[in-house]
């Protein structure tokens, strides 16, 4: 069924399409965050791993992540 956008719903015509009556539900709109456009911050090793951390990754996991590659690799 198609309803045109302007139309009130409370007109009789608009409510009643062909095949029936229309029926309007409740339409509720949400905010889409703004993508964010590459990493916040990209570091890069003495052996070549690059590391990058986007603008939303919390400092207490960035703060591990740093100690896991200070540790001295067990061989």
């Amino acid at each position: 069924e198609q309803v045109r956008q302007d139309a009130d719903p409370g007109d009789q015509e608009t409510r009643q399409g062909e095949g029936g009556s229309v029926r309007w539900v409740p339409v509720e709109l949400h905010e889409v965050p703004a993508p964010v456009a590459g990493p916040a911050l990209t570091l890069v090793l003495a052996n070549g791993l690059r590391l990058e951390v986007g603008a939303d990754f919390e400092p207490r996991t960035l703060r591990r992540v740093l100690a896991v590659l200070q540790e001295p690799l067990a061989a």
